[in-house]
């Protein structure tokens, strides 16, 4: 087993996630690309396996949430984080990565080829020029602030969102109208403790929603 896939391998386990010997292998070959890719295209500031291994555990955190089987919208993807690793093993919900930076859409576009994505789509736009069903789930990786984040999000007619970011980041998540679903601290070694939030809009149902604080 390779080093990239020891420290994948050994992070699910902390963060109480299965991964199969498919999902592992999809995995690494995805952090393998980003390490090649990012020699022309800065698209990670650190590429050694660890820092790579940690981005990608980090993504697959969000799947400790009470997520929705909804199809998922990866806002600003970039490298494809969360969207590629949520897709690998959510291979049964769309999703749909959402770059505006062309050499960046076109490295998604090459990994969802090599991974044999056939659940992902890319677009190269910028969410703004876009609309979509309030069905879909939105979520976005060190893309905005948080209340900015939902307020893109809203304005482009999504209800559902997930909240990247650490304590001091989501001490005030929602914004007028954003209840609380679910939350999470990712228990992986960061320098501030990670925190992700499920959030929809009042207008949208769900079984005892908690008000955020």
């Amino acid at each position: 087993m390779s080093t990239l896939a020891e420290k994948i391998a050994t992070g699910a386990g902390r963060l109480e996630i299965h991964l199969t010997a498919e999902h592992i292998d999809q995995l690494v070959s995805y952090g393998t690309l980003i390490q090649k890719w990012n020699r022309a295209t800065r698209l990670v500031g650190n590429d050694r396996d660890d820092a790579v291994a940690l981005q990608i555990l980090d993504s697959l955190a969000i799947l400790r949430l009470n997520l929705p089987q909804s199809p998922t919208l990866d806002v600003g993807s970039g490298a494809g984080f969360p969207g590629i690793p949520m897709a690998i093993v959510r291979s049964h919900i769309p999703m749909e990565l959402l770059e505006s930076r062309e050499r960046r859409a076109a490295f998604l576009s090459e990994a969802k080829r090599i991974l044999g994505l056939s659940n992902v789509s890319v677009v190269c736009e910028r969410l703004e020029n876009q609309s979509y069903s309030s069905s879909i789930l939105a979520v976005a990786k060190a893309l905005a602030p948080p209340p900015e984040f939902l307020r893109m999000v809203d304005q482009s007619g999504l209800k559902q969102a997930i909240v990247m970011g650490n304590q001091k980041t989501v001490a005030s998540t929602a914004g007028i109208g954003w209840i609380e679903i679910d939350r999470d601290v990712v228990p992986l070694q960061f320098t501030h403790e990670h925190v992700n939030v499920l959030l929809q809009k009042e207008d949208v149902p769900q079984g005892n929603p908690k008000s955020v604080s």
